[in-house]
């Protein structure tokens, strides 16, 4: 179910390395850091920032999507991406805190989980990537159109076609073109042996969360996805799509501030 009125709390900034990063929080408590899709801001969290409680609820704007800079952390692979949100977190001053991912987003959020195992206490994969190849990422070709962006001036010849085709997809026309170019592109960069074997390595608890009707990533590699890491809550719903942070935001807030809370105190008594 999704709360009355959403959470889209302003962008704050702060700079990192050759520009700055934006991001957007509410609440006080454990921090909790979420990280969109691609493309994707802040504000795909402002319906589960309502339903969250107990937690300081920081979402993150990845570079060049939202206000922040691409030169913040240019890089399309998981692992580029992940590194961007160690690092915001440490401006941030964040010691401890747990990852929220969503869709794309949940492979940076395992990248970053894996890379700094110290900092990250729990995480949450919600409509996640897993550990291969799902529907949406084969239907798409994300891969053969990425290798075609990569000629020099062919972006911009394919701007109309791009702009159609996000637009069949259900993305905001609001999106720029630059911001589908690097959608395509970092699809295309997605390792999914690196991503299992990043899966692999979690030592975090981890929680996932899926629909049984999302046409993006389909029920079988969400199982896939919940069998392969560290034991925390599977929240499994029949509807809700891929935009279950949305749809699902009462049941997911829920369940994800109860996660957390424990977390810590697990943490605690180490």
């Amino acid at each position: 179910m999704t709360p009355e009125t959403p959470s889209d709390p302003p962008l704050q900034r702060a700079p990192m390395g050759r520009g700055e990063f934006t991001w957007a929080e509410s609440g006080e408590g454990p921090a909790v850091i979420a990280v969109h899709g691609a493309p994707g801001s802040t504000r795909d969290f402002r319906w589960l920032g309502s339903a969250v409680e107990g937690i300081r609820f920081i979402r993150l704007d990845l570079p060049g999507y939202g206000g922040t800079d691409w030169s913040t952390g240019p890089g399309y692979t998981l692992a580029a991406r992940a590194r961007f949100v160690v690092a915001a977190a440490y401006v941030l001053g964040l010691n401890r805190y747990s990852l929220v991912g969503h869709s794309q987003g949940g492979g940076v959020a395992t990248a970053a989980a894996a890379m700094a195992p110290e900092q990250v206490q729990s995480l949450a994969l919600l409509a996640s990537i897993g550990p291969r190849r799902h529907k949406g990422f084969l239907v798409s070709r994300v891969r053969l159109f990425g290798t075609v962006l990569r000629v020099p001036g062919l972006p911009w010849l394919l701007q109309d076609r791009l702009e159609a085709g996000f637009r069949r997809a259900g993305f905001p026309a609001t999106l720029s073109h630059e911001q589908r170019v690097r959608t395509i592109k970092s699809s295309g960069a997605i390792s999914f042996a690196a991503h299992a074997r990043n899966l692999a390595r979690l030592q975090c608890p981890t929680m996932v969360c899926w629909t049984e009707d999302d046409r993006l990533v389909e029920d079988a590699v969400s199982r896939d996805l919940a069998a392969a890491v560290p034991d925390g809550p599977r929240l499994s719903f029949p509807t809700g799509g891929h935009n279950l942070q949305k749809t699902r935001a009462l049941e997911i807030g829920e369940a994800l501030s109860g996660f957390v809370s424990e977390s810590v105190q697990v943490r605690l008594a180490q």
